[in-house]
């Protein structure tokens, strides 16, 4: 058993439903991820972003879970059902881990990530009693570090 095998498979806040991805997921995965732009803003999503690495990040991750090192949810539209992101908790390292997320560019500026930002910081400190967590943005990413502010990270250089 590991510190994962506690944590829901799926949570709400008002707009979005953050639920395990399935294979079922891969398309939408590849149709969104698949942006230069996004590229640019994350650094860690290729471009372009076939649906083979989709594919195989959903098995990655699905893995990984059950091993207890990443915690990965897609957000999705609570009302239509409608993928729009990942949100995750990796890095795991005693009651320590690193938040990250990508949002498709058809969702940005509508707060969504800090929403679901919000949905997964009560399970950080709540079922999984972490303590601290760590984020990362690009420089030049400037709405990702809005986000982060809004969440109530405390910027270090």
């Amino acid at each position: 058993m590991n510190r994962l095998s506690t944590t829901p498979d799926h949570t709400q806040t008002d707009r979005l439903v953050l639920r395990f991805p399935t294979p079922t997921d891969a398309a939408d995965i590849h149709r969104l991820a698949d942006s230069p732009k996004l590229a640019l803003m994350t650094g860690t999503i290729p471009s372009p972003y076939p649906l083979a690495a989709a594919v195989a990040w959903i098995e990655r991750v699905t893995e990984m879970r059950a091993r207890g090192e990443i915690l990965a949810y897609v957000m999705c539209a609570r009302d239509s059902g409608e993928l729009m992101g990942v949100i995750s908790l990796t890095q795991f390292s005693g009651q320590e881990a690193n938040l990250a997320y990508w949002l498709g560019e058809p969702y940005w500026g509508h707060g969504y990530c800090t929403e679901a930002g919000r949905g997964m910081l009560e399970i950080a400190f709540g079922p999984l009693g972490l303590e601290k967590l760590v984020a990362l943005h690009l420089e030049h990413n400037q709405p990702s570090g809005r986000v982060l502010k809004r969440l109530g990270f405390q910027f270090t250089y």
